[in-house]
C-alpha cells in the first residue's frame, strides 16, 4: 500500500506501536496483516454491517475461518421476463374430425437457477402449455436438478399456475401477484430439510408477435470463498468472494 500526504501506518510489536510509511504488507499464518518484520498492522475495526468503529486501534486480522467464506442464502424470489409467442411451433394443436381445435400438446420450457439453504445450485424447469382459452396458458414445474444432473424433481408440487395475457396489450393480467411454490425436500429423500418456499413473479412476461424467449432472475447464493483482499482509497480493507 502507498500513502499520499503526511500520514503513517501504525504497526505493533509486543504491545508497542510504531509509525511507518512503508506499506509492504502480507498476512501471517494466523491471518493477521503484518509488515515484512512481522509487526502487526493496526487499524480501526468494523461492525457486522461494515461500519467503521473509530476507537482504539487494534491488529487487523484478515484471513480467519469466519472471514474465508460467506454463508449461503436460499432462493426466496424469482422473476421471469421475456415473451411467449402464441403462434410458437412448440404449441401443437390437436383437432377433431371436423378440424376444430380440441387442445394443444407440447409447450415451451422456462427455467430458473435456484439455491437451497446450504448453497447448492439447481436448475428448475417449467412447462408452459397453451390452453384452448384465448391468451391463456398453464405453467407447471417439471424438473429440479443439481448442476451435476442429480434429479430432485420428486420435491416439486404438481400444482399448475394459470397465466393470462391481455388480448390488446399482450401483458400479464393473471396472476396479479407473485405465486408461491413449495419445494418439499423431504419428498426427494433429503431427511430433515425444511420446505423451501419460492415466490415466482410472472408479471414481466409478454405475449406479442415476436420470437419466444424467456429469462429469469433469482436471489440466493452459494457459499462464497475469499478470492482476494484490496484496500479502498479511504483505507477500508475489502475482501472479494466468489
Amino acid at each position: 500500500m502507498k500513502l499520499s500526504g503526511d500520514g503513517f501506518f501504525i504497526v505493533n510489536k509486543a504491545g508497542v506501536n510504531y509509525f511507518t510509511r512503508a506499506g509492504a504488507f502480507t498476512t501471517d499464518a494466523a491471518g493477521n496483516l503484518v509488515n515484512g518484520d512481522g509487526y502487526n498492522v493496526m487499524g480501526w475495526q468494523a461492525d457486522k454491517d461494515g461500519n467503521v468503529i473509530k476507537d482504539t486501534v487494534s491488529k487487523l486480522t484478515i484471513k480467519t475461518a469466519d472471514k474465508l467464506q460467506t454463508a449461503a442464502a436460499k432462493t426466496e424470489k424469482t422473476s421471469f421476463t421475456g415473451n411467449i409467442n402464441a403462434s410458437d411451433s412448440s404449441f401443437v394443436a390437436t383437432k377433431d374430425a371436423t378440424g376444430n381445435i380440441t387442445g394443444y400438446t407440447g409447450g415451451i420450457t422456462m427455467s430458473a437457477q435456484i439455491y437451497d439453504s446450504v448453497g447448492q445450485q439447481y436448475l428448475l424447469t417449467f412447462n408452459v402449455a397453451k390452453t384452448t382459452t384465448a391468451n391463456q396458458y398453464t405453467i407447471t414445474p417439471t424438473t429440479l436438478k443439481l448442476t451435476d444432473g442429480t434429479d430432485y424433481s420428486a420435491a416439486l408440487p404438481t400444482t399448475q399456475t394459470t397465466l393470462t395475457f391481455d388480448a390488446n396489450k399482450g401483458t400479464v393480467t393473471a396472476p396479479a401477484d407473485p405465486v408461491d411454490l413449495d419445494i418439499n425436500w423431504q419428498g426427494a429423500n433429503i431427511a430433515g430439510r425444511d420446505k423451501q418456499t419460492i415466490s415466482f413473479d410472472f408479471s414481466g412476461l409478454t405475449s406479442v408477435a415476436t420470437e419466444t424467449s424467456t429469462h429469469s432472475s433469482s436471489d440466493g447464493k452459494a457459499v462464497g470463498k475469499m478470492t482476494g483482499v484490496g484496500v479502498q482509497t479511504d483505507g477500508r480493507i475489502i475482501a472479494a468472494y466468489s
